[in-house]
């Protein structure tokens, strides 16, 4: 036991590199994104004439309907774990996840297990590790692509500061709102 006290500042340290390096990749691709969007939202805006800002405002396509069969207020496993039983048991319903993290839902334990005592250098840029039955695997439970093609909305860099069982209603810290059916909190501990 006192070997794991005594290499636990290194441990820990090296998967805090690892975590903080995961992070800043996603959240800099996740931007990136975020800002070729709104560039072609304004060239948009920019090639249609509106004659006032309101109208330019409402003609505005949203990209998220908003009223969902069911809401997943969290993006991490246990969001994640619920989404795909919703999606094996109902793949037509229309779902939103909805995370604080600018990154797609990812495996949180490995950051604290099987990266922190990884000896490959690069594991900070693959992201990748090596499960328990020798398989390469990703951090990432799936890519964007996939949340897509099975129509799953995902909300990310967002938080939920209410939310309103009586009028099934749950409001982000930008102001949206979005109605559920069903809602699940899963945001972790």
């Amino acid at each position: 036991m006192w070997w794991l006290v005594k290499s636990w500042p290194r441990t820990f340290a090296s998967a805090a590199a690892v975590s903080f390096e995961f992070s800043r990749r996603l959240t800099m691709s996740m931007l990136r994104a975020e800002e070729e969007e709104e560039e072609e939202t304004e060239q948009n805006a920019s090639n249609a004439s509106t004659s006032s800002s309101e109208n330019a405002e409402s003609s505005k396509p949203s990209k998220h309907p908003r009223a969902y069969k069911y809401v997943i207020c969290g993006a991490g496993t246990a969001g994640f774990m619920a989404m795909m039983a919703i999606r094996e048991r109902d793949p037509e319903g229309t779902l939103l996840m909805i995370g604080r993290e600018q990154t797609l839902p990812y495996m949180r334990p490995p950051l604290s297990k099987e990266l922190w005592t990884s000896v490959d250098p690069e594991v900070s840029k693959t992201l990748t590790y090596t499960s328990w039955d020798k398989q390469e695997q990703s951090l990432i439970f799936k890519p964007l692509s996939w949340y897509e093609e099975n129509r799953v909305d995902l909300i990310l860099g967002s938080e939920v500061v209410e939310l309103d069982v009586n009028s099934r209603v749950v409001t982000l810290d930008d102001g949206r709102r979005f109605s559920f059916e069903k809602c699940l909190l899963a945001m972790g501990g």
